[in-house]
């Protein structure tokens, strides 16, 4: 894919501009790599799909350490999601509807996106993630607390 195949459409997005079929290669792996790292939220999405009125939604999501991703549902219209790592290494969190999800799919007892809460409620999952597993201890949060 080249960089004449892609557009940006927002300040954490790009698309891209195929017809039928495209290829994930390891230049746009990297690019949205580099973007991530550049974007205030640590992550960049890059849509293979025309528009947000398309059924199927198909993107690449370039992830970062220390993004944080609000819990969150897709209600309407109902909408699965899977996830497929190219690159590093993921944990995921599930929580089940006890938790309180709401009707407009963000979790309501979960800190919003950029907010100083956000970065710790994403420490302590990092470190009970860690605990559970048996991993060592990751203090990338509680330094950028300081």
């Amino acid at each position: 894919m080249g960089n004449n195949d892609v557009v940006r459409i927002s300040p954490a997005a790009t698309r891209s501009t195929h017809g039928r079929w495209t290829v994930i290669d390891q230049a746009l792996i990297e690019q949205k790599i580099e973007d991530a790292k550049k974007n205030t939220r640590k992550r960049e999405i890059h849509n293979f799909h025309p528009s947000d009125q398309e059924a199927l939604h198909r993107m690449l999501n370039s992830i970062q350490p220390g993004s944080y991703l609000r819990p969150h549902r897709h209600l309407d219209p109902p909408k699965d999601e899977g996830f497929v790592l190219l690159k590093g290494s993921a944990g995921f969190v599930f929580f089940d509807m006890d938790q309180g999800l709401m009707k407009k799919d963000l979790a309501s007892w979960s800190p919003r996106d950029n907010s100083p809460e956000a970065t710790a409620f994403l420490g302590e999952l990092d470190d009970e993630f860690r605990r559970h597993w048996n991993l060592p201890p990751h203090a990338w949060w509680k330094i950028e607390l300081c």
